[in-house]
């Protein structure tokens, strides 16, 4: 029970409770990891089943199971020595040991058809674990998995049993032969040949896993049985068929090509040998002595160009300088600034003599007379010395007429050789055009020639080396002794982590899906009222059917007497000074334990010296008139109906001493009954006459009964069965009960497991222990309670 000191509030306060009309999502409770531990210690055992089943079904399942071997083979792809190359020529990739495409080899070495050639080898088709026919009946699939786990467990022939009772029971009553049609359902299907080598196909590439290393160039084959001896005998044999394909491969492509290369060498030496023979008839021909004549004759012809420049240029000159002596001989003395003339040692020898006789007529003229016969001779030798050099000057000019005429006719011997030569080179051009097309064929076959005999070389260097087929084996497969599947260990460790979390979250999922309250402080955060008591769960009362107010009657000291007497105490001390008379018990849904709770109650007043009575207003069940084994005629109904007076419809137990009214019946109109005026006598003369009067009403939820009594009564106490009833009911039908009264007292909780609530609590609290659910002896001498407490 909550410290009902710490809400002290009036029974008829104007102040809702805050949680009835609040959010719900406000009031909703936090979760931390105590809140999480008691969870899994609720849960223990279930957690503890669900971890030991798991891993035990697991472990039977994974030991069952076959186990599976895996080897493999690596093989590497070589790069060729070199010996295919010969002057600079390599050998094709069709045909050279170092043509390996990584992906092509890898899709072939999965391919259908090598692993068809592979099963022929090994002979595959009669091993059951690929061919499916070869399986034995009852032995396929999951059928042979049960029957091993079966036989492990010991379990086989109990089964068996089991499964032919309930198939004679099927053919006994609906005439349905479950085994044969099981036998049926599991007999292999009839396959062709086709059919059944693809099935056999199938279930080896399943098995068979190749994987291309671009970067290193090596190819892991791997393969996975249940025969360890073939799971390594599978990949060797793949990577000896394999070489030995490419060997062959290698081998037949050299042939064809050797083959082909010496027709085509054959070939070419004939068409060399007759374009050869073709070039030297016609250069004979056409008198081609060298193939270079042409370009011999361009050469000269040059040389001659340039010659013909000179000449014409040297004759240029000698024409201007001739043209210019021939414009200075009609001027005086123009002869005499000729460069030849000049240059002439003799003429200029001839001036010398010429001024000193010149210069000596001078000085005979200052001494002679002009007829003087020195001066005559002086003149005339001074005129022989000018006949002589006006003689030279005409021999230098006549000089260079003549020169002017031979560069004349060098110019036209020189441009008349050069047309000849033109000519001729004219004449010798289309020959030789035809002449350099046969060389250039001549050249082709050669070159072609020699192309064919440099191949045939490498392929015959080629077929020399046998063991260069592009690849080898570099990691052969060894029989394994430890199998990869299943990993026993691993998966029952794997289990055993999955049981875990499996079994968490199972735990966590069951304590979601309780909608009730699990503990008072939930009550209170989502209704705002005081847990005033919580009657916990008495297995006496559920295991053989004694009524509580019994159990509260004759062991006063155990937790349910207690918690009746919490009850009794927290009503007190909510009438604030004024003793609460007349109590309405009332629930959301029946089932709740509100009746027996009632009776209980009641059975404290009277062992308390009260004078007691309880009212049973719940007229469809009336579990109260049950409980007290009434078997009166008269009751509530008859009451309420007009029929005797309040004294007679008031019952006593002299077992129990206990007052009560029973229900007397069904009443078809309950709730105007409840509100009549005879009702209201009933609830008068029992607060006058009684010490404590306790009304047990219909679920709140259901009937309208208990909304017309809670306005007539000092208090209202509401029971919220542990667990059971449903927070949302709970709440919208306190929230009625309020509106309708407002002198709700505080909420019981019912059938409290005080185990699972001490685990929840994080502590061992008021469990039993103490007081004991059903301790402390029964109490009876002979004398009723009720007349030993008066």
């Amino acid at each position: 029970m909550a410290n009902v000191t710490a809400f002290p509030r009036s029974r008829r306060s104007k102040t809702p409770p805050s949680a009835l009309f609040s959010d719900p999502l406000e009031t909703g409770e936090t979760f931390d990891l105590w809140r999480l531990m008691s969870v899994m210690r609720r849960r223990f055992f279930l957690i503890l089943f669900v971890m030991l089943l798991i891993p035990l079904v697991t472990g039977l399942i994974v030991y069952a199971m076959k186990p599976v071997y895996s080897g493999y083979t690596k093989l590497q792809m070589v790069e060729a020595n070199g010996a295919a190359s010969i002057q600079g020529f390599t050998l094709p990739a069709a045909l050279s040991s170092a043509s390996t495409n990584l992906p092509t080899e890898t899709a072939y070495l999965k391919s259908r058809a090598f692993a068809t050639k592979l099963i022929d080898r090994l002979g595959l088709d009669d091993v059951p674990e690929f061919n499916p026919s070869l399986k034995k009946k009852g032995e396929v699939g999951w059928r042979q998995t049960a029957n091993e786990l079966l036989e492990i467990l010991h379990l086989r022939e109990w089964v068996s049993g089991w499964i032919e009772t309930g198939d004679h029971w099927l053919q006994e009553n609906f005439g349905f032969d479950a085994g044969t049609f099981l036998a049926g359902a599991s007999k292999p299907e009839r396959l062709t040949p086709e059919a059944l080598r693809a099935d056999v196909t199938d279930n080896f590439l399943e098995r068979l896993t190749v994987d291309g290393e671009q970067l290193s160039r090596v190819i892991t084959i791997e393969f996975r049985s249940n025969d360890p001896a073939l799971a390594a005998r599978v990949p060797n044999t793949i990577a000896e068929l394999f070489l030995e394909q490419k060997r062959n491969q290698r081998d037949r492509a050299i042939r064809q090509s050797s083959q082909w290369l010496t027709d085509q060498v054959a070939a070419l030496q004939e068409r060399v040998l007759d374009s050869e023979q073709k070039f030297e008839r016609f250069r004979r021909e056409e008198g081609l002595l060298d193939i270079r004549g042409t370009e011999l004759m361009q050469q000269q012809l040059i040389k001659m160009n340039d010659q013909l420049i000179q000449v014409s240029t040297e004759r240029a000159e000698r024409e201007a300088r001739l043209r210019q002596v021939q414009l200075l001989i009609d001027q005086p003395d123009g002869t005499a600034s000729l460069a030849p003339v000049l240059a002439s040692q003799l003429i200029n020898n001839l001036r010398l003599q010429e001024s000193q006789i010149q210069q000596r007529l001078a000085e005979q003229l200052t001494t002679l007379r002009d007829g003087h016969p020195d001066v005559i001779k002086t003149r005339r030798e001074l005129e022989d010395v000018r006949i002589t050099i006006a003689g030279e000057v005409r021999k230098i000019v006549q000089s260079m007429r003549n020169e002017t005429e031979i560069a004349r006719v060098r110019e036209a011997n020189v441009a008349n050789a050069v047309g000849e030569l033109k000519a001729v080179m004219e004449s010798q051009a289309d020959a030789e055009i035809e002449l350099r097309a046969i060389q250039a064929e001549v050249a082709a076959n050669q070159n072609l020639y020699e192309v064919m005999l440099n191949r045939l070389a490498a392929v015959d260097l080629e077929g020399r080396e046998p063991d260069q087929v592009g690849a080898e084996v570099i990691s052969r497969a060894v029989m394994p002794r430890v199998p990869v599947s299943p990993k026993k260990k691993l998966a029952v460790l794997a289990s055993l982590i999955a049981a875990m979390v499996i079994a968490a979250l199972l735990a966590l999922l069951m304590d979601f899906l309780i909608r009730g309250f699990k503990n008072a402080k939930q009550v209170e955060q989502a209704t705002g009222l005081p847990v005033i008591a919580s009657i916990p769960l008495s297995l006496q009362v559920a295991d053989t059917g004694t009524p509580l107010f019994e159990m509260v009657r004759r062991r006063p000291g155990s937790a349910v007497g207690q918690g009746i007497r919490k009850l009794r105490t927290a009503l007190n001390l909510l009438g604030e000074g004024k003793q609460i008379r007349t109590v309405l018990i009332t629930s959301s849904i029946a089932g709740e334990g509100k009746s027996s709770i009632a009776l209980a109650l009641v059975a404290n007043a009277v062992s308390a010296g009260l004078r007691t009575l309880i009212i049973d207003c719940d007229t469809v069940n009336g579990t109260v008139t049950k409980q007290i084994d009434s078997v009166t005629n008269r009751g509530l109904k008859q009451y309420l109906n007009g029929d005797g007076e309040v004294e007679d419809a008031i019952e006593f137990d002299m077992a129990t001493g206990i007052h009560y009214v029973a229900t007397g019946g069904v009443l078809s109109n309950s709730d105007d009954l409840f509100g009549s005026r005879r009702m209201a006598e009933l609830l008068r003369y029992s607060a006058e006459s009684f010490d404590f009067t306790v009304l047990d009403s219909g679920p709140a939820s259901v009937v309208s009964d208990t909304l017309v009594l809670v306005p007539q009564v000092d208090a209202t106490v509401f029971v919220v069965e542990w667990e059971r009833t449903r927070r949302e009911t709970a709440e919208q039908t306190i929230r009625e009960v309020y509106e309708v009264g407002e002198n709700l007292a505080g909420i019981v909780m019912s059938k409290n497991n005080l185990r699972i609530q001490s685990i929840d609590g994080g502590a061992e609290a008021y469990d039993g222990q103490y007081y004991g659910v059903d301790s402390a002896p029964p109490d009876d001498d002979g004398e009723p309670e009720w007349a030993r407490a008066r």
